[in-house]
């Protein structure tokens, strides 16, 4: 949902998106090297998922199980995806009791 929400927001470059996301999970403006470190995950996430239509299908799967809207690119949903799973597995949003 956080992928889905960040590729649908007005943010258009990978470091606005980046920051959009950081921004919504820690609750405070990222520091530059918190998105650059992001960006670089979700440009390996793509280069990896590009040609893996199996993966991207898979990972897309796993949910509720539909496709995203036409206007997201599968692969690109995925790669952010992989990156969304990383903010929300940061120390600063982990739940604990």
């Amino acid at each position: 949902a956080l992928a889905m929400k960040t590729l649908l927001s007005n943010n258009r470059s990978p470091t606005e998106r980046a920051d959009f996301m950081l921004r919504q999970a820690i609750g405070r403006p990222p520091h530059k090297t918190e998105i650059a470190v992001l960006v670089d995950m979700v440009d390996r996430h793509r280069a990896t998922l590009s040609n893996d239509h199996n993966a991207v299908t898979s990972l897309l799967a796993i949910g509720t199980g539909s496709m995203p809207p036409k206007e997201i690119d599968p692969v690109e949903l995925t790669a952010w995806m992989s990156a969304a799973r990383a903010v929300l597995n940061l120390h600063e949003t982990y739940s604990r009791n």
